[in-house]
C-alpha cells in the first residue's frame, strides 16, 4: 500500500514540477543567459545519468517497488549512488525550472519530488532488504544513497564512527 502511495506521489511531483516550469516562466531579458545555461548543463546531466540508470536497469524499470530484476544491480551508475535514477530525474526537473526561470517549477522539484523520491527509494530499500538480505546490507554500506560516499583514507577510518557511512547522502 505505502509502495503504491509513494509511486503515485513521486510521478505526480515529477508532474507538478514540469508543469509549473513549462507554464510559468521568468520574463526574457539580461542576465538569464546563465541560468539558461546552468539549467541546460544540470538538465543534460541528470538526463544522462538517468537513461544509464534505465539502461543499467533493463527490464527492471517498471515503476514497482519490489525489485523485479532477478540480481542486485551493483554496475553503472549504480556503483557510486543506490538511486541515480532518482537523482538524475531531479536534476533535470532542476535543470528545466532553472533553465525557463521558474520559481514555482523550483519549488515543486525542491518541495515535492525530491521528498517523494526519497521516500520512494525508503520503500525501495526495504524490498531490496527483503530480497537480497546481506547482500544488500553489504552494498548499501559500501554505496551512497543519493550522493556518492566520499573514500576515506586509512587515517580517517580510525576516526570516523562504523555506522555513519551506511546512509551517505
Amino acid at each position: 500500500m505505502l509502495g503504491g502511495m509513494a509511486v503515485m506521489a513521486y510521478a505526480l511531483a515529477a508532474a507538478t514540477s514540469i508543469g509549473l516550469s513549462l507554464f510559468e516562466a521568468a520574463p526574457p531579458g539580461e542576465g538569464r543567459l546563465l541560468g539558461r545555461l546552468a539549467g541546460m548543463a544540470l538538465g543534460a546531466a541528470g538526463f544522462g545519468l538517468a537513461g544509464w540508470a534505465v539502461v543499467g536497469l533493463g527490464r527492471g524499470v517498471l515503476g514497482a517497488v519490489r525489485p523485479v530484476a532477478g540480481s542486485l544491480m551493483q554496475g553503472g551508475p549504480y556503483r557510486y549512488v543506490r538511486h541515480p535514477l532518482y537523482v538524475g530525474i531531479g536534476l533535470v526537473l532542476i535543470g528545466v525550472a532553472l533553465g525557463r526561470g521558474s520559481g514555482g517549477g523550483m519549488a515543486a522539484a525542491m518541495c515535492l519530488f525530491v521528498p517523494s523520491a526519497i521516500w520512494r527509494a525508503r520503500c525501495e530499500e526495504r524490498a531490496m532488504a527483503k530480497s537480497f538480505g546481506g547482500e544488500w546490507d553489504l552494498y548499501r554500506r559500501r554505496v551512497g544513497f543519493m550522493f556518492p560516499q566520499r573514500r576515506w583514507s586509512r587515517s580517517d577510518a580510525c576516526n570516523r564512527r562504523a555506522d555513519t557511512a551506511s546512509d551517505a547522502w
